[in-house]
């Protein structure tokens, strides 16, 4: 029987009091973890960061492990292999904890890990959920090369199933400067959401400038 609601946010609550007791021996003035993401800056946290990793990869609950990721940012460029490590190792991640580290990877992640997270996006054994994960901080470095990813996944109906990720590969689309994705970005003009068919208008406006802007060069 799965566990209702209510013990969810009980553990969930258990775990953070003990990142909380361990980061307020340490010295810092925190009242919930929360307080990771909304109050303090990297400046203030870059003192505990050895204590926030450790949590991380202790903790096992995900709401909490999603906010202890994130206070990686800006001075965790150190961590993104074991972060990308974490697509491979849980193929049961909850959504919402592989959205943060998404956001993570799209601040942190440097050109050299690009072909780690291709690999992870073109992996079909790994689950929809991290695959598509990979497509935020991918548009960091995205090119050409790329356009048949995004092909595949805008054929897979597992993909499609999902508006947002949808709209993801829309965006890297329209950032590979390639004339071949100008006719599969328009498909999705007439998409039923409307915050696809937004997403598809501003790919084909980027598409076009950039081809015309290599057209004059």
């Amino acid at each position: 029987m799965p566990p209702n609601r209510e013990d969810e946010i009980r553990a969930n609550l258990a775990e953070a009091q003990l990142v909380i007791d361990s980061l307020r021996f340490a010295g810092l003035d925190i009242d919930t973890v929360d307080d990771l993401i909304f109050r303090f800056t990297g400046d203030d946290l870059l003192p505990y960061m050895s204590i926030l990793e450790d949590w991380w990869r202790r903790a096992s609950r995900y709401a909490v492990k999603g906010t202890l990721v994130r206070s990686f940012i800006p001075y965790g460029k150190h961590m993104v292999p074991e972060l990308l490590a974490e697509f491979r190792r849980d193929p049961n991640m909850d959504s919402s904890y592989s959205s943060h580290i998404s956001v993570v990877l799209h601040s942190l992640a440097q050109r050299k890990y690009r072909s780690d997270m291709l690999q992870i996006l073109r992996d079909v054994s790994t689950p929809m959920v991290n695959r598509t994960a990979m497509l935020y901080p991918l548009q960091k470095f995205v090119g050409p090369d790329l356009l048949p990813d995004y092909e595949g996944l805008l054929a897979n109906p597992e993909l499609l199933r999902f508006s947002g990720e949808t709209m993801e590969v829309l965006d890297g689309l329209g950032r590979t400067r390639s004339p071949e994705a100008l006719p599969l970005a328009r498909q999705f003009l007439r998409h039923e959401n409307s915050g696809v068919r937004e997403h598809a208008r501003r790919a084909v406006r980027r598409l076009e400038r950039d081809i015309a802007g290599k057209a004059a060069e």
